[in-house]
C-alpha cells in the first residue's frame, strides 16, 4: 500500500520544462495531508473512508512531509522521507496561467495538474488523470 502512495506522489512530480518563469507557484510548498484528505470526494473519499484506521494512517504517513520547490529557472524539486532516509527528485515545471495548469516532468514522465494559489497562501494541485486517493493535493507555503 505504501508503495502505491509513494508511486502516486512521485508521478505527481514527473513533468515539463520551462525557463525564467514568473509565477505564484514559485517557492517551497509543504503538503498538508489533513487538508488533502478533506478535499477527497466521491468514490475516492468512500474508498478511503472504508480503509481500516491503520491503512489510513499508513497512507497519510507515506504522503506526510512532502515538499515541492518551484524555482524560477523551471526546476522543480520534490523531497520526502522514506523510512529514515531523506529523498529528493528533481525535474522541470512549466505553468500556463491562461489555462490554470502546470506540467511537472521528472524522469521524462510528464504529469499535468490544474492549480490554484489561494489568498491564504495555499496551493492546490489537482491531477488531471490520476486515479489514486490523493488526486487533489493541498500545500501551504513554507
Amino acid at each position: 500500500m505504501k508503495s502505491l502512495y509513494f508511486g502516486i506522489a512521485v508521478m505527481l512530480f514527473l513533468s515539463g520544462s520551462c525557463f525564467g518563469q514568473d509565477s505564484d507557484l514559485l517557492g517551497s510548498w509543504v503538503l498538508d495531508v489533513d487538508k488533502s484528505v478533506k478535499l477527497m470526494s466521491g468514490e475516492m473519499k468512500s474508498r478511503y473512508d472504508s480503509l481500516r484506521p491503520d491503512r489510513q494512517l499508513a497512507a497519510q504517513s507515506a504522503m506526510s512531509g512532502r515538499t515541492f520547490t518551484f524555482q524560477e529557472d523551471g526546476v522543480v524539486s520534490v523531497s520526502w522521507r522514506a523510512k529514515e532516509a531523506s529523498k529528493e527528485s528533481t525535474g522541470k515545471w512549466k505553468a500556463d496561467a491562461s489555462t490554470g495548469t502546470v506540467t511537472i516532468t521528472i524522469d521524462n514522465r510528464a504529469q499535468v495538474f490544474d492549480y490554484k494559489v489561494t489568498d491564504e497562501k495555499e496551493l492546490r494541485l489537482i491531477h488531471q488523470k490520476a486515479s489514486g486517493f490523493f488526486t487533489t493535493l493541498c500545500f501551504t507555503r513554507q
